[in-house]
């Protein structure tokens, strides 16, 4: 792993990009812990870590697939440096929010330049390096961020603790505008669509896109089930959070560190990843990986200590980053890289549709059902739709599950 680090460092584009990002997710992981400490002293919290979950999505199915028609039609450098910068001089106005209406409605902009900034970073890493380099450079690109989500909580934690949680809101930003000043040094524009005459409407790129995602059974089969997995995804984060926070009554230290102990799992399995992927193909390792995610919480629930959940949240993250880099291996490997951004987000905004119904039954149910209950369910019904996802690859013949 480090000679392969050591030979896509040489890329410059690659570089950058690395950098660059280990230094805004670094700002973005302080700041996720933040905001959620910020709400989860409200009088209700539930509600108000559903409300920034609801934030957090909304903006993806209403921007979605706009901004894959972007990402495939302008300058891939370019959105990613803007996006960056503004939600930096965004991220700064919070420190000076007092109002919470005001609070919600810069979180609710800073994801939509989320939204913009996804695909096209998302569908910018297959154009600097080759196919070839696609798993090692995804693995090495993921186990930054993670070693950014790694240091980012915990010094989250003991800064809210300390200073105060609007601290947070200016390191976050100061961490956007370096990352946007780094990728301006960038050679590639990542202009796909570079030559091409025919000028289109936004509406009918969208279009074309969906037509191409459509026509391709394995597409569609991750769209749905990502989608299904989403519609019960939703809601458990809130959950953990106010049940490790307000029910266990844990510090904002503790809760940081269960933050890093997962981003350490996460780190370990993206280094492990290409061994896995060496041997197991990626659609069977992402239904797999998400139906163990799902057992994991089903273990949550159920067992009591704090060293138990440092072991159960260390797993978890082991079992996200399979699941998160095998999914974008897979889509930069099978689409066509004129329609990729428009894919990333098709997929992206059906998903935090479908999740927005966990979110606002969690919110409204929560208080009734109980948070141990509703993991439960959560929980067991992603295995029960990762073992339909396995059944439906098999009958279909969409993936071999060993590679020859």
């Amino acid at each position: 792993m480090i000679y392969q680090l050591l030979n896509l460092l040489k890329k410059k584009d690659f570089s950058i990009l690395f950098i660059g990002q280990f230094i805004s997710k670094m700002g973005s992981s302080i700041n996720a812990i933040g905001l959620s400490l910020y709400v989860l002293k409200f009088d209700n919290p539930i509600l108000g870590m559903g409300t920034l979950s609801l934030l957090f999505a909304i903006p993806w199915i209403i921007f979605g697939p706009i901004a894959g028609v972007f990402a495939d039609r302008y300058s891939k450098k370019q959105i990613i440096i803007a996006c960056d910068i503004t939600r930096g001089l965004l991220s700064i106005i919070l420190f000076f929010t007092q109002d919470i209406v005001l609070f919600y409605s810069i979180v609710f902009l800073m994801t939509i330049f989320d939204v913009i900034f996804s695909p096209a970073i998302s569908s910018f890493l297959p154009l600097v390096v080759n196919k070839d380099d696609l798993e090692s450079a995804n693995s090495i690109y993921s186990g930054s961020g993670e070693l950014a989500y790694l240091i980012g909580p915990a010094i989250g934690g003991i800064l809210v603790a300390s200073l105060g949680v609007r601290v947070v809101f200016v390191l976050n930003s100061i961490s956007y505008i370096l990352s946007g000043i780094s990728e301006m040094f960038i050679v590639s524009s990542g202009y796909i669509n570079k030559d091409k005459h025919e000028k289109v409407s936004t509406f009918l790129e969208m279009k074309q896109g969906f037509i191409y995602a459509k026509s391709h059974n394995d597409i569609v089969f991750i769209i749905l089930f990502f989608a299904g997995i989403s519609a019960v995804l939703g809601g458990i984060p809130t959950l953990c959070s106010n049940y490790i926070v307000n029910e266990l009554g844990t510090s904002e230290q503790v809760y940081g560190i269960f933050i890093s102990i997962k981003s350490i799992g996460s780190m370990i399995g993206a280094l492990l990843l290409p061994k896995v992927l060496s041997k197991i193909k990626e659609l069977p390792v992402m239904i797999w990986s998400t139906g163990i995610y799902g057992g994991l919480y089903v273990l949550f629930s159920i067992w009591a200590g704090i060293p138990y959940y440092m072991i159960i949240y260390f797993s978890i993250g082991v079992i996200t980053s399979f699941i998160n880099v095998t999914y974008g291996i897979f889509l930069q490997k099978n689409v066509d890289k004129e329609y990729i951004g428009r894919v990333f987000s098709f997929d992206m905004s059906l998903s935090n549709f479908t999740m927005i119904t966990s979110i606002l039954f969690t919110t409204f149910a929560g208080n009734f059902l109980g948070t141990q209950n509703l993991i439960i369910i959560y929980a067991t019904t992603i295995v029960a739709i990762s073992l339909i996802g396995l059944l439906a690859m098999k009958n279909l013949k969409l993936d071999a599950t060993y590679k020859l």
